[in-house]
């Protein structure tokens, strides 16, 4: 970084704590505590859900001293050809002249893009016609995706390559009638198109899986536009914690931690526990239940097994306190996932994953290694494994012996710093 001067930062982000802690979320937050850290200005804008009689609002706060705004719009619950509520989840214009209104008020340095989703596309090309380098990190599908999950309305994997009439039967599934089909097909090829645009312009798009940059790379963005660097993740909240140990004859924990949602599989890790014994092993289910109550229920209405017990939301610092009570932590999802940062979280703390063979999670898990990958949706699959494990035919001890290096938050903010300030050399000479 230039050492005369500390940078001015807006970080974008879709959501934000402490109503979301996702994984976005809360990378987001811990980048941006560090970047202050380092001597630089952060501000952080954001989107909320607003009230039904409000239409659009903005608020300027703080969270935990890093200045926020917020950006409130009437919620939007889908109803059949609502077309214009769907296009505002990705270009309003209203929130494109008051973007260039926080543009006028903050004047940043660089803009970093965490996710545009329920934002607008379009403030990629406004803070280029200003000169704004951008720097974006993708964490998921979204951008070449409508539903961001590659995953078709059968349940099946999609892929990058899929042809835009594929994409209604989603959308159909989900909010529409058949005679809305021609105008959403419309709305999906002006959507690509200005997705592809925009996505041309950053200055540096960031990839925290091998698997994301290459579905981003086949769906058209140039190999040079975008690598690869994994999150930094805060390791803080693993010390001084002591975590479970496998002894023989001892009943086994097995533990989700994440959000409560259909794309996380957990119907198929309910169905595959159901059928243990329950005074071998044990399963607790850590997450929001408020989310989508009603899947909550439908989950629930599926436990057979008494050992099966759902714990509730939990606060990020808890983190450490919660997987020491796991033996092994289980990802069942069903889509490709990314950068799980469940998955690193384990690796910090020293336990091993047992998670769906596809995307991100296979890259991330060694086989045998430290942790077990079975085949996606699969529940007699996962139900083998488990089985295994809990009869000792798999030691959960020699999982844990290849755990790879997590990148602390400090050091990744060390080398977020460096791609702004090169962005900044480059563009200034």
């Amino acid at each position: 970084m230039n050492e005369s001067k500390h940078l001015n930062i807006l970080q974008i982000v879709h959501y934000f704590l402490p109503d979301h802690q996702a994984g976005t979320e809360l990378y987001t937050y811990y980048l941006s505590k560090e970047l202050i850290n380092r001597g630089n200005k952060v501000s952080i804008l954001t989107f909320e859900d607003g009230y039904p009689f409000v239409d659009s609002a903005m608020e300027k706060t703080f969270y935990n001293e890093i200045p926020l705004i917020r950006v409130f719009r009437q919620q939007r619950k889908f109803q059949k050809r609502q077309l214009k509520k769907y296009m505002k989840i990705y270009e309003d214009h209203f929130l494109n002249w008051l973007f260039e209104k926080i543009l006028d008020d903050l004047k940043p340095d660089i803009i970093h893009i965490q996710h545009l989703y329920n934002l607008s596309i379009n403030f990629i090309s406004l803070a280029k016609k200003r000169g704004i380098p951008i720097v974006m990190t993708i964490h998921d599908f979204w951008y070449m995706c409508w539903n961001n999950l590659l995953l078709k309305s059968s349940g099946k994997l999609c892929t990058p390559k899929r042809k835009l009439k594929e994409c209604l039967n989603c959308i159909k599934k989900d909010f529409i009638s058949i005679p809305m089909l021609p105008y959403f097909y419309y709305n999906l090829i002006k959507r690509e198109s200005l997705f592809r645009k925009n996505l041309q312009k950053p200055d540096l798009i960031i990839s925290p899986s091998k698997f994301l940059r290459e579905q981003y790379i086949k769906w058209g963005v140039a190999p040079d536009k975008i690598i690869y660097s994994p999150n930094g993740h805060e390791l803080t909240h693993y010390k001084d914690v002591s975590k479970a140990g496998v002894k023989k004859d001892t009943k086994l924990s097995f533990g989700f931690i994440g959000s409560i949602l259909p794309q996380k599989g957990l119907d198929v890790l309910i169905k595959a526990f159901n059928s243990i014994p329950p005074e071998n092993a044990s399963l607790e289910i850590w997450g929001c239940q408020k989310t989508l109550p009603k899947y909550t229920a439908y989950l629930k209405s599926l436990i057979k097994n008494p050992s099966i017990s759902f714990k509730g939301r939990y606060e990020n610092p808890e983190i450490g306190n919660i997987l020491s009570r796991f033996n092994a932590l289980v990802i069942p999802s069903i889509w490709y996932e990314n950068a799980p940062l469940t998955i690193n979280e384990a690796f910090i703390f020293g336990i091993p994953v047992i998670a769906s063979n596809i995307g991100g999670m296979a890259e991330h898990i060694i086989d045998g290694k430290n942790g077990l990958l079975f085949n996606v949706n699969d529940p007699g699959a996962l139900k083998k494994i488990l089985m295994k494990i809990i009869n000792r035919e798999i030691n959960l001890n020699d999982l844990t012996r290849e755990f790879p290096k997590v990148k602390d938050i400090r050091d990744n903010a060390e080398e977020i710093e460096g791609y702004y300030s090169q962005i900044l050399k480059t563009l200034n000479k």
